[in-house]
């Protein structure tokens, strides 16, 4: 079965899944607003790392879940 992020939260599954997106969402947002203020680079490169390491755990919730089903 696939499911869009909508039908995961409606259906409340995959909670772990559903949280580390809004995290990525929110990091994305706080990295686009650091970059159009012109933050000191090493908050950027914070954030950069923040989201590699964000993304990597994404894709592993995202392949256990594709195990399962």
């Amino acid at each position: 079965n696939l499911y869009t992020v909508s039908q995961l939260i409606k259906k409340n599954l995959h909670p772990e899944f559903i949280e580390s997106v809004i995290i990525c969402k929110r990091i994305e947002f706080l990295y686009d607003y650091a970059k159009s203020k012109n933050l000191d680079n090493s908050y950027i490169e914070y954030l950069i790392n923040l989201l590699d390491s964000l993304y990597k755990t994404r894709t592993y919730l995202a392949k256990k879940i594709t195990k399962k089903t």
